[in-house]
């Protein structure tokens, strides 16, 4: 694939341009993908997945670190109106619903991301 198709970029990165026609039809045309006998809809399917790539990434990120959260456990223990820098709000909540894990309480209605990174801080700092 000679000309303005490559421009210096792979193939890969062709493929995830928006206006990626011209790569389409060059692949078309190029003889190891007749050879393979690949239609139209496995080369969209391709683009497809390389135009999405970043977003599923950045979804599989998200989930890995919500996962994380599961696996850190709350000690039963914890007062959680001697945290300093945790809103009101999330103290009373917290004291109410006694969740186990860092996952349960970013569940709780009213508990925000910000909750959960002073808990986490807390209890770097407390419970080592």
């Amino acid at each position: 694939m000679q000309g303005t198709v490559t421009q210096g970029r792979s193939l890969w990165e062709q493929l995830r341009q928006p206006n990626n026609s011209v790569v389409l039809e060059e692949l078309a045309k190029n003889p190891d993908i007749k050879s393979r006998h690949l239609d139209n809809s496995v080369l969209q399917a391709v683009i497809i997945d390389g135009k999405y790539e970043g977003y599923i990434g950045k979804q599989q990120r998200l989930v890995a670190s919500l996962q994380s959260l599961e696996n850190k456990k709350i000690p039963p223990d914890l007062d959680v109106n001697k945290i300093a820098h945790l809103r009101a709000e999330a103290k009373e909540k917290l004291a109410a619903f006694r969740p186990g894990t860092l996952g349960q309480a970013s569940r709780i209605s009213g508990i925000t991301p910000a909750d959960i990174t002073v808990i986490q801080i807390h209890l770097k700092k407390y419970y080592k």
